[in-house]
């Protein structure tokens, strides 16, 4: 990036997302995931989003009607999250917090969005909150399918009643990719 930092706003699939790229992360690969998440969204279904960052998953579901429970640890992430809602008027459907997702789950969730790598450590904390039925979106590198099936054995679900189907998102590395499991659970 040349110049002086500064805010930037992107448009995309109908989303507007104010940003400062020299402070917070936006891939324009997650594109296609992003419009395959949308495309899955029920209305009226509620969501968490445990790795929110600046809205990437929680703005396009939000927008298709959706109630997101938006969870973030970055404080600047956190700010660009709210403000991203209201420029996209979908605050009233977006229940945002700063902190570890850990902590500020509560309720139960028809589908949760696990956009980050480690993601995998957090299923015993999410699980607990998922509703019969719900879908998980397992971000990973390479394709986690057996871990995913030791897992929920650990929790207490039958993984043989689990349907888990791999999505490729993007190149990581060479010979690695950027993998989404579709977890749905008994």
């Amino acid at each position: 990036l040349y110049g002086e930092p500064h805010e930037v706003i992107h448009k995309e699939n109908g989303c507007i997302y104010s940003l400062d790229p020299s402070k917070v992360m936006f891939s324009m690969g997650n594109r296609n995931e992003k419009t395959r998440m949308v495309k899955m969204t029920r209305f009226g279904e509620r969501i968490a989003d445990m790795f929110a960052g600046i809205g990437y998953f929680t703005l396009p579901a939000a927008i298709a009607g959706a109630k997101v429970h938006a969870m973030e640890i970055n404080p600047v992430s956190y700010g660009y999250l709210v403000k991203n809602a209201d420029l996209n008027g979908v605050s009233d459907r977006v229940d945002a917090e700063c902190g570890d997702c850990r902590n500020l789950l509560k309720g139960k969730y028809d589908r949760a969005f696990m956009g980050h790598f480690e993601s995998l450590n957090m299923l015993p904390d999410i699980l607990p909150h998922m509703k019969q039925g719900g879908i998980l979106h397992v971000h990973s590198i390479d394709d986690i399918t057996d871990t995913i099936r030791a897992a929920l054995e650990e929790s207490g679900f039958d993984a043989g009643e689990t349907g888990i189907s791999v999505n490729r998102v993007k190149k990581y590395a060479p010979h690695r990719w950027h993998i989404v499991s579709d977890v749905v659970l008994p």
